[in-house]
């Protein structure tokens, strides 16, 4: 079972010595020397043993195996590997024992380390039993609250040291803490585990011992040698691994000034000394070149206000187009972003974000198709892509500075990236265009990882820091460049009057130059007919240009109606299946037996839903094909009426108390009296979706929503009591597909479509920035009716 663990548990050698390589950090050392020492590849090891098995001949075997040992290989490691081979004899068997001699004592990863080392009793109660939580109880207490500040503790399940039975077949650990006069030994030999081992469990005896007296007793620390290695190593094995797993495994990117001032980074070259066979391997940071060619920067942050509850703020700079934008998310929004929990939050309340901990993140985003050469380092376009691949695999984590894998890999899109990016349009966000990174810190504990070491457990918070991150990709990055690149193209194209009014402006100077030509080459008057002819057909087609724009235009309109439609059928259809359901139920019910006492009761609870069902149907018939673009003129009181009297259910079922403020007498408007409707609804739709967010973060929340009719000055507001929106996002929050709902709960289309349609009619819908709500953010929407010409 162990030798199973060990096996499973830990999926590569990269992953193992990262392992050990924590453990060291635990132990609060300062460095950690990591050295593989091979003369023969493992490959061409079996490869002999087998041959020996079958074959019997020892010289063409030994022959072979000279010729290959490593050619980097330390020299005496290699003449006295080639010795043993030579002195053994030409038996099989006894060649056999000499060769597994020398690879045993020719191969080996070596781990050193100066931190507080272990006592015997330490290697006997925790190292030798699986699971201790010894780690874990040093950064959180019984309570769950985090108590060790500025500690950088990275293990917390007592499975790390399986992955020395990963890397080879033998372990000899000797280590000491500062003060004993003797060091502490352990040898073990796993093959005594193993299937082929006819040894009872119980006669394997694993006992620390005592090791020899140090020479000095403030020594301490921990070294661990292997043996018998089981990973086909070589020097290219062994740069790819530093290359591709370690120069990770440290936080490569430049430490912000509030880092700074606050930790103390350092060089990864400066804590982790790797060697194989003897030669020194850098790690290689990301080149600050690099992150100065990116075309956008992102960098984000989530912690909590005084009174604690969650906030996350961030800052866009899209360098390409030299704009910046801020975003930020209070509670309320966090709650609705962060999908797939979100519906759980909604019911259970924000503890999930409150005990988050705080985080950050940052990324480099480079658009692939524009990257240039850079000239003043020399360095051609074809150096800066191959520059991007090496790093780019999207955000990489860490905790306390150190790597959680295998996120920012290339083989892990764990956030989804690609997938989205492939059922998008424009610009494709995805991990092949992004370097970048998430900070977890220790107080992050309930982000737990996986006892296989491969990314966090899928857990509530893992969920909800997926749904924030994708939300600041997506919803804020990748639309903001979008929306910019969109405007950029606007400007820079010329609107089709302006072409018209340049192309008549050429046609006069055409006239008058074809003038000029007739009177001084009449001898060319076939060709000038034939320019004027030219001339006449240009504008020709700038006429039927500026048709089709206006045909665009028109069925631009009818888009956003229909479109408008479609989600005023999806809020009545969810309401009608509602009121459907009770009625159904409250049928069920009646007892025809004791129709005289009950039935009445019964038959006027369904007579209520089955009105509430006319009602939602009374509203859509307005919306029909035929009446859409018909302007009529009604009192717009009645239909606020009408459509508070139509939401009555769902308001008292949500415990939304609705408070109207309408004139004594009519207010008359003429207008196409769906789309009033359309608007109407859409902002019912939101606020009741934002009031049960809110109901559900603050016990005893009232609930309420206000309508507001003037008819002296012709405006109607709509308020309502929940989170409110950031006065930075008065104007985003119009926009197409700008939503703070996860997905399938909003497409981020209603308040779009409600100011086209209040533009279709010469109105303005926009947002009161003049009445705030305590946290300072408003949640007045106002609807000016014009002088109701």
């Amino acid at each position: 079972m162990i030798l199973e663990l060990g096996a499973e548990l830990i999926s590569s050698d990269a992953v193992a010595l990262y392992e050990l390589i924590k453990n060291a950090i635990d132990a609060g050392s300062p460095d950690v020397r990591v050295s593989v020492q091979v003369v023969l590849r493992r490959s061409l090891f079996l490869e002999a043993l087998e041959a020996l098995e079958d074959e019997g001949k020892v010289g063409p075997i030994r022959g072979k195996l000279l010729d290959n040992l490593e050619p980097n290989a330390p020299p005496a490691a290699r003449a006295e590997f080639r010795a043993t081979l030579l002195r053994a004899g030409d038996d099989p068997e006894e060649f056999d024992s000499a060769l597994r001699a020398a690879y045993h004592d020719h191969n080996w990863i070596e781990v050193r380390d100066r931190g507080h080392g272990m006592s015997r009793l330490d290697l006997d109660k925790i190292f030798l039993t699986i699971g201790t939580r010894s780690r874990r109880s040093e950064k959180v207490s019984a309570t769950g609250e985090f108590i060790a500040p500025g500690r950088t503790v990275l293990g917390d399940k007592g499975v790390g040291r399986l992955s020395a039975m990963r890397l080879g077949d033998h372990m000899v650990v000797r280590t000491t803490r500062a003060g004993e006069q003797y060091e502490s030994l352990l040898d073990i030999d796993w093959t005594r585990f193993s299937h082929e081992s006819s040894e009872l469990i119980g006669d394997v005896e694993l006992a620390p011992t005592r090791g020899p007296r140090k020479p000095d007793t403030a020594q301490q620390g921990t070294w661990i040698l292997i043996r018998d290695l089981k990973g086909d190593w070589d020097t290219g094995t062994f740069k790819r691994m530093v290359d591709e797993q370690f120069k990770r495994i440290i936080d490569p990117f430049p430490a912000s000034e509030h880092e700074r001032r606050n930790d103390d980074r350092r060089d990864p070259n400066d804590v982790f000394q790797l060697r194989f066979n003897g030669h020194r391997h850098e790690i290689e940071g990301i080149p600050g070149w690099l992150l100065g060619q990116a075309h956008a920067v992102v960098t984000a942050e989530f912690g909590y206000e005084a009174d604690g509850s969650p906030r996350l703020w961030g800052k866009i700079d899209y360098r390409h187009r030299s704009r910046e934008k801020d975003f930020e998310r209070n509670e309320a929004e966090l709650m609705s972003l962060t999908d797939p929990i979100a519906d759980r939050l909604i019911r259970t309340g924000p503890r999930t974000l409150r005990d988050m901990g705080p985080f950050r993140m940052q990324f480099h985003w480079y658009n692939r198709r524009i990257l240039k050469e850079v000239t003043d380092l020399k360095m051609k376009r074809g150096d800066v892509l191959a520059a991007v691949n090496s790093w780019a695999g999207g955000l990489m984590v860490f905790r306390d500075g150190f790597r959680i894998n295998p996120y920012g890999g290339l083989d892990d899109d764990w956030l989804e990236l690609d997938k989205k990016a492939l059922g998008a349009r424009g610009y494709k966000v995805n991990r092949s265009q992004i370097i970048g990174s998430v900070n977890l810190t220790s107080r992050n504990f309930h982000l737990v990882e996986q006892t296989n070491r491969e990314g966090l457990a899928d857990n509530e918070y893992k969920q909800v820091l997926v749904g924030m991150l994708r939300h600041i990709l997506i919803s804020e990055f990748r639309n903001f460049i979008e929306h910019v690149d969109k405007e950029r193209k606007v400007a820079d194209e010329s609107t089709v009057d302006d072409l018209e009014a340049r192309i008549e402006e050429a046609s006069d100077k055409i006239d008058v130059k074809l003038l000029d030509l007739r009177r001084n080459a009449p001898e060319q008057s076939e060709a000038i007919d034939e320019l004027r002819r030219l001339a006449a057909t240009l504008a020709r087609l700038v006429d039927r240009a500026k048709a089709m724009a206006q045909e665009y235009e028109d069925d631009r309109s009818k888009f956003v109606h229909l479109a408008g439609i479609g989600l005023m059928v999806e809020f009545i259809l969810h309401e009608i299946g509602r009121a459907t359901t009770r009625a159904l139920s409250v049928m069920e019910d009646i007892d025809v037996g004791r129709l005289d006492r009950s039935g009445s009761a019964s038959m006027r609870t369904l007579q209520d839903q089955l009105k509430t069902l006319g009602k939602r149907v009374e509203t859509l018939d307005p919306l029909s094909t035929s009446r859409r673009q018909t302007r009529e003129q009604f009192d717009l009181a009645e239909l606020i009426r009408q459509i508070v009297d139509g939401r009555s259910q769902q308001t008292a079922r949500h415990r939304i108390e609705v408070t109207l403020h309408l004139p004594s007498r009519p207010l008359k408007v003429k207008a196409v009296k769906g789309m009033l409707i359309q608007i109407l609804e859409n902002l019912f739709e939101n606020a009741v979706y934002w009031l049960k967010i809110e109901q559900r973060r603050r016990r005893g929340f009232e609930a309420t929503i206000e309508i507001a009719l003037d008819a002296r000055a012709r405006e109607l507001t709509f308020t309502d009591n929940g989170p409110g929106i950031d006065l930075r996002r008065s104007e985003q929050v119009f926009e197409a597909f700008e939503t703070s709902k996860p997905p399938g709960q909003g497409r981020g289309l209603g308040l779009f479509i409600s100011r086209e349609m209040a533009q279709y009619h010469d109105w303005e819908l926009s947002l009161d920035q003049d009445t705030l709500n305590e946290n300072g953010r408003t949640s007045t929407f106002v609807l000016e009716l014009g002088d109701g010409s």
